[in-house]
C-alpha cells in the first residue's frame, strides 16, 4: 500500500487514473521493446568508437582531449569538496549536526567570490546535465517508473503516467489493510459466527498467544492498570 514514490493520488483525478491504468500493460511492452533497441544501438555505437580509435590510431588525438578535460574535472572536484568542508566546519554549527549559520559575514564574502566561479561552472554542469539525461533516458527507457522529466512535468510522460495509475489502482484495490478487513467481514457473512461461549473461548486463546509473544503489552491492559495506585500509573 505504499505509494509514497510517485505523486500523490488526487481524488478529481480518478478518471484519469483508471484511463491511465488501461494502458499500462500495452505501454509497458512498447517502452521495453524500445528501450532494449536503444540500448543496443548506445552499445554498438561505443564498440564501434573503440574500435575505430584502435584501427586509426587515435590515441594521441583521445590523449590531447583527455589533457584539457582532465584538469577542469579535478578543478571542479576539488572545488566541491573544499565548500563541503566549509559549510561543515566554518559556516555551520556545531560540525554541520544543526542547520544554523555560523560566521555569517565570513559566509556572505565568501559567496560573492565564489560566486562568478559557480557561474563557470554551472555552464559545464548544464552540459553534462544534457549528456547524462540523454544516456539516462535510454538505459532506464524499459523501466515507467523512473521519469527523466522531474517531479513537476513527470505527469507529461505519458509511460509514467501510465505507471502511477496502475499504481494507484493498485494501491486503492489490494491494499493489504483493506483485504484483511474485507476478508473479515466476508468470513463473518458467508460463514457465519460460532456461538458466544465458543467465540469467546478463542478470543481468549488469541489473547493468551498476543501475550506471550508480546509480554510487553501485559503491564498495559486495563485489569492490570486498575490494580496499580495512582503514582505507578503516572509513572508509566
Amino acid at each position: 500500500g505504499d505509494d509514497s514514490e510517485i505523486s500523490r493520488r488526487v481524488s478529481s483525478r480518478n478518471i484519469d487514473y483508471a484511463y491511465e491504468n488501461i494502458h499500462f500493460g500495452g505501454y509497458l511492452i512498447g517502452y521495453v521493446l524500445w528501450g532494449y533497441i536503444l540500448v543496443a544501438f548506445f552499445v554498438m555505437i561505443i564498440g564501434v568508437m573503440i574500435d575505430i580509435i584502435i584501427t586509426y590510431g587515435m590515441v594521441r588525438f583521445i590523449e590531447a582531449i583527455l589533457k584539457k578535460i582532465i584538469p577542469l574535472l579535478l578543478f571542479a572536484i576539488f572545488q566541491v569538496y573544499i565548500n563541503k568542508i566549509l559549510a561543515q566546519y566554518v559556516f555551520l554549527q556545531q560540525g554541520g549536526d544543526i542547520l544554523s549559520i555560523n560566521h555569517r559575514r565570513i559566509m556572505m564574502i565568501f559567496l560573492y567570490f565564489n560566486f562568478f566561479l559557480d557561474a563557470f561552472l554551472g555552464l559545464i554542469s548544464s552540459i553534462i546535465h544534457v549528456l547524462t539525461s540523454m544516456i539516462g533516458g535510454m538505459i532506464y527507457m524499459c523501466r515507467l517508473d523512473c521519469s527523466s522529466m522531474g517531479r513537476k512535468l513527470e505527469t507529461l510522460e505519458t509511460g509514467f503516467s501510465a505507471y502511477c495509475g496502475f499504481i494507484h489502482m493498485e494501491c486503492a484495490h489490494r491494499h493489504p489493510i483493506l483485504l484483511y478487513f474485507t476478508s473479515i467481514l466476508l468470513r463473518e457473512h458467508l460463514y457465519g459466527t460460532s456461538t458466544t461461549r465458543s467465540s469467546k473461548a478463542r478470543r481468549k486463546w488469541y489473547l493468551a498467544f498476543f501475550l506471550l509473544n508480546n509480554p510487553t503489552f501485559i503491564y498495559r491492559r486495563k485489569g492490570f492498570l486498575t490494580r496499580l495506585p495512582m503514582n505507578e500509573k503516572m509513572m508509566l
